[in-house]
């Protein structure tokens, strides 16, 4: 109820919640967790517009309307209801997603331990593929564990690098990226315990 009156109003902008939950045995998805998305029905807008739904409900994971309002659920009046009956689910099937950043590097499902034996070995194979660093760092995955790894400084500067070049900004000509690719580099080398004397190719 509170986040249907924070973003639902007339004229306000469309909002979307998500839900982080484990992944079932018997779902066909990767990983150990997976996140939904949702949005407020035509209905509870329609409320929240009327000034109708209380912003705070007695029961958790529940709404309620305002005094001297009754909520008819499949056919029975309630004090409260789940809800689920209030907000949709969005399911964006109609064309594959698509994205400027690779997902080469392993997914966050593993324990610290081997995720740190799973960066070294992914380094020591894209140096020794002659990958270019700032192909490796243009990595969702990749950007996801090393910002757990470098301080936030050198993670703020290796992103906005990446933005250059995705953005289609090269290198070269911008030396706060080469800079901040390079110190980003020997950081995260370092504490895998990669070899850096032989550097990978740069662009």
């Amino acid at each position: 109820g509170a986040g249907a009156g924070a973003g639902a109003g007339a004229g306000d902008t469309r909002f979307v919640c998500v839900r982080y939950r484990a992944v079932y045995e018997d779902e066909p998805l990767e990983g150990d967790s997976t996140v939904e998305a949702y949005e407020p029905t035509k209905q509870c807008q329609d409320l929240v517009a009327k000034g109708l739904l209380r912003s705070e409900c007695e029961h958790e994971g529940h709404v309620q309307l305002i005094e001297g309002k009754q909520l008819i659920i499949e056919g029975k009046p309630a004090r409260t209801a789940d809800a689920a009956f209030l907000v949709t689910r969005i399911h964006d099937v109609s064309r594959p997603h698509t994205s400027p950043l690779r997902c080469a590097f392993p997914s966050a499902n593993r324990g610290a331990s081997i995720r740190k034996l799973h960066l070294k070995t992914f380094l020591q194979k894209q140096r020794a593929a002659g990958t270019p660093f700032e192909e490796v760092a243009a990595d969702w995955n990749f950007l996801m564990h090393v910002a757990g790894i470098l301080p936030a400084e050198e993670f703020d500067a290796l992103c906005e690098a990446v933005a250059l070049k995705i953005r289609g900004v090269r290198t070269a000509a911008k030396r706060s990226a080469l800079t901040a690719y390079q110190r980003s580099e020997k950081l995260i080398c370092e504490f895998a315990g990669v070899d850096t004397a032989a550097p990978s190719k740069r662009r």
